[in-house]
C-alpha cells in the first residue's frame, strides 16, 4: 500500500469500529429493554390468591432465564450482538495491523531519507575537496606563471577552502 493511503485506511477502520460500537450499544439497549420488561412482569406476577408467583430471588432468576431463552426477538438480538462483537474484534485486529504496517513504512522512509542525506553530504564534502584542490592548483599555476590578471588571483585568495 502506498504510504499516503494509510491514514485514510486507518480512518476508515476507526469509523467502522465506531459504527460497530454504536450498533452493539443499540442492541444492548434493546436486550436490556426486553430483560427489564420480563423482570417487571415476573416481579408483579401474582397467583389467584394474590400472593407473588415468584416469591424468592432464585425463582425469579430461573423464570427470567426461561423467558429470555424462549423469546425469539431476544435471541435474535443476542445473536446479532455476538456477530457484531466478533466483527468488532476482527476490525480492531485489522486496525492494529494497518497501524503497524504504517509505522514500518514510515520507518523505512525515514531510513531511506537518512541514507540519501548521508550520501549527499559525502558528495558535497567530495565536491568541496575538489574545489579546494582546484584553488590550490590555480594558486600554484599563478605562482609559476605570473599573469597580468593578478587582481583575479588576489580575489580568489579571499575564499577559504576546506
Amino acid at each position: 500500500m502506498e504510504l499516503d493511503l494509510y491514514p485514510g485506511a486507518i480512518a476508515e477502520l476507526e469509523t467502522k469500529g465506531l459504527a460497530l460500537k454504536n450498533r452493539a450499544q443499540s442492541l444492548k439497549d434493546k436486550l436490556d429493554t426486553i430483560r427489564n420488561q420480563f423482570i417487571s412482569e415476573i416481579t408483579s406476577a401474582v397467583k389467584e390468591d394474590g400472593k407473588k408467583m415468584f416469591s424468592n430471588a432464585e425463582a425469579r432468576e430461573i423464570e427470567l432465564a426461561n423467558r429470555l431463552k424462549e423469546d425469539e426477538e431476544y435471541q435474535s438480538f443476542l445473536k446479532q450482538l455476538s456477530d457484531i462483537e466478533t466483527e468488532k474484534v476482527e476490525n480492531e485486529i485489522a486496525l492494529e495491523k494497518i497501524k503497524a504496517e504504517f509505522s514500518v513504512e514510515r520507518y523505512k522512509l525515514r531510513l531511506k531519507t537518512a541514507e540519501q542525506v548521508e550520501r549527499a553530504s559525502k558528495h558535497f564534502v567530495e565536491g568541496l575537496q575538489i574545489v579546494a584542490g582546484l584553488g590550490n592548483f590555480i594558486k600554484l599555476l599563478a605562482q609559476q606563471n605570473p599573469s597580468p590578471n593578478k587582481d583575479l588571483i588576489e580575489d580568489f585568495d579571499e575564499f577559504e577552502f576546506v
